[in-house]
């Protein structure tokens, strides 16, 4: 081979090297800096400590849900719970994080509090493309091929993103290196928030809320998504066979909130008939429901936005709830009557 050919060939896997090595090197800064200060991940490991203090790995009260659980719930306020909301979560990864708790972790849980709101089942909020935003955490509950069938992208888009998550999160890397993230205070699962929504000028407020809609309904009509309602079927199977009792909750919004979806002309009644009936088919009278939406239209500063608790909110609400499972159980057999 002629020399200047080798030299080509040489300057070649040099170069190769020096991409594959800066890839890494980046790939692994993005892990690091970016995906390990995310919520869901530093959740994620706090459980794994805090699943060494349950006594006899037994747990009583299971909260799941989306951001409405993770806002609202102080397990400091109910005894023997614990928060497992997700962030935009929904019922498919509900199943599989029950699945694992009692599977994988071998924890046992007496009753699970599900989230029954307004946009739980909208094809809006349901998208396949948001379905398990942290691939290190969903590979834990079920594999990458099943995770790709689920949010419909292909297996490789999938590989690429869990192990090569820097591409197309380089913006978040340069600013993680330029300022210092600032982490949301976590307890038990529950996430602490800080701003005042009474603070707001009421047009801002009700900017909020029609932002808030479009994120829950926006332009998609389906109001009751298939996907996710098979996996709430399948929680809910799930949990009868395992004889882990079921508590339904409605979380708290603003009056704002309910203001703009009842202009929308968000239909309740009918949405809760619908999905209630599934319920009984599973269940039949054996499960309570906690109706929270209205509690607060008159409380904006317990709000950190329109739909979502501050610290303040969530500590009243905790307290609420804690003493209402306290009238329940008082109350015996009864508390399988629906309505607590």
């Amino acid at each position: 081979m002629r020399p200047d050919k080798i030299k080509f060939v040489k300057n070649g896997m040099l170069f190769l090297f020096i991409l594959v090595v800066t890839i890494l090197a980046l790939n692994h800064l993005y892990i690091s800096l970016v995906q390990h200060n995310l919520i869901s991940y530093r959740k994620e490991v706090l459980y794994a400590e805090d699943l060494n203090t349950f006594k006899n790995k037994e747990i009583e009260f299971a909260f799941f849900g989306d951001s409405h659980a993770t806002f609202a719930v102080n397990p400091l306020y109910i005894n023997n719970s614990y928060n497992f909301g997700i962030n935009h979560g929904n019922y498919i990864e509900t199943y599989y994080k029950l699945r694992k708790i009692v599977e994988q972790d071998n924890l046992k849980v007496d009753t699970i509090f599900l989230e029954l709101d307004l946009h739980t089942f909208s094809g809006t909020f349901n998208e396949p493309q948001d379905r398990f935003s942290n691939l290190e955490i969903a590979g834990e509950m079920l594999s990458l091929r099943e995770i790709s069938e689920l949010r419909e992208e292909s297996w490789w888009s999938i590989i690429m993103e869990r192990y090569f998550p820097v591409f197309g999160g380089g913006m978040s890397l340069t600013e993680s290196v330029i300022t210092k993230p600032k982490l949301t205070s976590l307890y038990f699962g529950w996430e602490k928030h800080t701003k005042d929504f009474s603070q707001l000028e009421d047009n801002t407020k009700k900017d909020y809320a029609y932002g808030k809609y479009n994120v829950h309904f926006g332009e998609n009509p389906v109001r009751i998504s298939k996907v996710p309602l098979i996996y709430f079927i399948k929680t809910l199977t799930y949990a009868k066979d395992n004889k882990i009792k079921v508590i339904f909750i409605k979380y708290p919004v603003s009056k704002e909130y309910d203001e703009m979806i009842t202009n929308k002309n968000i239909q309740k009644e009918d949405y809760y008939t619908r999905i209630f009936a599934y319920v009984d088919e599973i269940l039949g009278e054996e499960f309570v429901v906690l109706d929270y939406y209205g509690l607060f239209f008159d409380n904006p500063e317990y709000f950190n936005d329109d739909d979502h608790l501050n610290y303040i909110g969530a500590e009243v609400f905790s307290r609420k709830i804690s003493e209402d499972l306290n009238s329940c159980i008082d109350e015996g057999p009864e508390m399988n009557k629906n309505v607590c």
